[in-house]
């Protein structure tokens, strides 16, 4: 039977001693790791001829040949819409994600998503050239700010492992209904998920250990704006310990109640944003290539600026 699907490629020296499944990651964008390693197993791909396992690390000039009876789905087309680029260079690419983007396909959304705006922006213009992004952090869907991804799996193993040990400056802008405890301290409150509970995850006490750090910035009648930093990197964290600290952030109806409805109450008349007012304004890590610490910016969007002016307007 003929193979529908085929690609070969060879191992350049940059690619030595990668994965084999995380080789195919990068080089077929859109196939998910998942169908990769299916594939793999299935010995639907060689390595100079011979079937091996997904953690086989690749030597330079090997030959690697993909060979599928049928075309495979692709999670993750690129589509051609606007990025804004806060940096880029050969190794990374740093965007200011709008709200309500997804910054990955998943099993439904297939479509729309930052990673098919990245795929298209990275190949679109050298066709030849095939360039997968890796996320190498996430952000909700309803937070807006800084996401970066890397161009390559070197680029991503380096700045990945800086996420992962807590070596990552991180600073987010966040608009509370309320008045935290302090004007500045750390929120420290365990969060897990229970599937009996919704939204799944929340403050529990048998939670993985998890931390921010939250510095007052301006009062405005009876909102706080805050700088909050997540010292550890929890699902929702700075929504869920905002909203356990009895101020929750502006807009989040599925983290804030009840702490919305006693906001509401307390302040009748009082419009909430649009959208969630949490931005991720703020990063500072070291970069894979240079070795130097690259400190990057993203100012609010023009929808919260503007919801802030009207708050001023109102409270003075």
């Amino acid at each position: 039977m003929t193979a529908e699907f085929t690609r070969s490629f060879i191992v350049d020296e940059s690619e030595s001693r990668d994965r084999l499944d995380y080789f195919l990651e990068r080089r077929i964008v859109g196939l998910s790791r998942g169908r990769i390693r299916s594939a793999i197993l299935r010995g639907e791909v060689t390595v100079d001829g011979e079937s091996r396992d997904s953690g086989r690390k690749l030597r330079p000039g090997q030959q690697i040949v993909v060979a599928f009876d049928r075309e495979p789905t692709l999670t993750m087309t690129p589509e051609d819409i606007p990025l804004s680029i806060v940096h880029e260079d050969d190794a990374l690419l740093v965007v200011n994600k709008p709200a309500g983007m997804y910054a990955h396909p998943t099993h439904r959304i297939h479509a729309g998503t930052l990673l098919n705006a990245a795929a298209w922006h990275l190949n679109a213009t050298n066709p030849s050239v095939t360039i997968k992004p890796l996320l190498v952090h996430r952000l909700d869907r309803a937070t807006s700010g800084l996401l970066v991804m890397s161009k390559t799996l070197k680029a991503h193993a380096f700045v990945a492992k800086q996420w992962m040990e807590r070596r990552v400056e991180k600073g987010y802008v966040a608009l509370l209904c309320g008045r935290l405890p302090e004007s500045e301290g750390i929120i420290d409150a365990p969060i897990g998920s229970s599937r009996d509970h919704h939204p799944g995850f929340r403050v529990m006490p048998d939670g993985r250990p998890a931390q921010t750090k939250y510095r007052e910035l301006e009062r405005i009648g009876p909102w706080t704006l805050a700088d909050m930093e997540p010292l550890t990197g929890r699902t929702n964290q700075l929504r869920i310990h905002a909203a356990f600290a009895g101020a929750a952030v502006a807009g989040d109806d599925l983290h804030g109640q009840p702490e919305l409805e006693i906001f509401r109450e307390a302040n009748p008349g009082v419009d909430q944003p649009e959208r969630l007012f949490l931005h991720a304004a703020r990063l500072r890590f070291q970069h894979p290539v240079t070795r130097e610490h690259l400190g990057l910016e993203a100012p609010l969007p023009v929808e919260l600026e503007a919801f802030l002016a009207a708050i001023r307007d109102s409270a003075a």
